[in-house]
């Protein structure tokens, strides 16, 4: 059993939300534990252990699904706006492409429905006998 885990630090979530952003793990160190590129390696591996260590924790996950959805957030507009300028592109590849992606988005997101989502398939069969189980008796 390993030691008992200590309160969620600032350091802690420090280090979480800048590898959820992508940050370089050099400037995730010297963030945390002040260490340059160069320091010696005995150090610069005691705090990767480290790190790996806070990564192992359960509220890990939450701070980091947070980052990532904020990072996602903060980015659709810009998203949005290239698949806008797709759409009316002049090569009919990328037009056409971008146009689905804009039709699979607004179905996602419950703006349009397809006939298809709606249709009942009906199948009528005359002068066949009334379906049954095999084992019922006429």
């Amino acid at each position: 059993m390993g030691r008992p885990l200590g309160p969620m630090t600032a350091k802690i979530e420090t280090m979480i939300r800048m590898e959820a952003r992508g940050e370089p793990h050099d400037a995730v160190l010297k963030a945390c534990f002040g260490l340059e590129p160069d320091c010696e390696p005995r150090l610069r591996h005691n705090a990767e252990a480290r790190m790996c260590d806070w990564r192992k924790r359960p509220d890990f996950k939450a701070i980091w699904d947070d980052e990532l959805s904020a990072r996602v957030r903060r980015r659709v507009p810009a998203a949005i706006g290239r698949l806008d300028k797709q759409v009316d592109n002049e090569n009919d590849w990328v037009a056409n492409k971008a146009s689905n992606d804009v039709i699979a988005l607004a179905k996602a997101m419950g703006i349009i429905r397809s006939e298809a989502d709606n249709a009942t398939i009906k199948v009528q069969i005359e002068g066949l006998p009334e379906l049954g189980s095999p084992d019922q008796e006429e």
